[in-house]
């Protein structure tokens, strides 16, 4: 649910994206289980993990490169997809 974060420094912000409980399946294989990341304006974010962790999975979920993903989507606080 969209929702203001306190950061280090007190202030309040509102992530600009907010993914949450995103599920991905290949065939039988779970890539993504429940993966709830935000994402707040002027931060810069890694995403680090071995081959094969779902890194590229979740950038073209984020992106709508890749569909079929479970789990809903906030961008800039309006509700973007969900299922």
């Amino acid at each position: 649910m969209p929702g203001f974060y306190k950061r280090d420094h007190g202030i309040l912000s509102e992530p600009v994206l907010i993914v949450e409980n995103v599920v991905k399946k290949f065939g039988g294989k779970t890539v993504l289980e429940n993966i709830s990341p935000s994402i707040e304006k002027g931060i810069v974010y890694s995403l680090l993990g071995p081959n094969g962790a779902g890194k590229t999975t979740l950038l073209s979920i984020i992106g709508w490169y890749t569909i079929g993903a479970i789990g809903m989507m906030f961008l800039y606080g309006g509700f973007n997809w969900g299922r």
